[in-house]
């Protein structure tokens, strides 16, 4: 699950909304190689249910509903502390939104496509 805000600097392309929310739940596979007693790789592909919400303090500007694909890899290392591990990893997300605009604007607010970079600490609790 991921949920993403951005505040908008040209209000003159999102009908004067001032803030977009963007949920979303994954739902993929991921496969596990292990390339050493400290690293590992985890590619996965996974099926994208997303929701944007575009408001501003005053007014809702309404929902729209996609769905889309994420695709990445994650690279895991294990430190010196059992149970610890860091990781970095990249992510494709492309989504299709349900949005009714001009024509000439329709592809334009109906693909939304990212590339996110991700570093963290896992920790194990078994």
């Amino acid at each position: 699950m991921e949920f993403t805000f951005y505040k908008i600097t040209d209000v003159s392309m999102t009908a004067n909304a001032k803030e977009t929310s963007v949920s979303s739940f994954y739902l993929g596979v991921e496969y596990k190689k292990v390339l050493n007693r400290s690293f590992s790789l985890i590619p996965s592909l996974c099926y994208a249910f997303s929701q944007m919400t575009h408001s501003s303090s005053y007014k809702d500007f309404g929902i729209y509903n996609g769905n889309g694909i994420r695709a990445g890899t994650t690279l895991d290392f294990a430190v010196i502390i059992p149970n610890l591990k860091l990781f970095v990893g990249a992510n494709f997300i492309h989504i299709w939104y349900g949005v009714n605009s001009l024509p000439e604007y329709r592809n334009f607010y109906r693909h939304v496509s990212t590339v996110n970079a991700i570093a963290g600490i896992k920790i194990a609790f078994i």
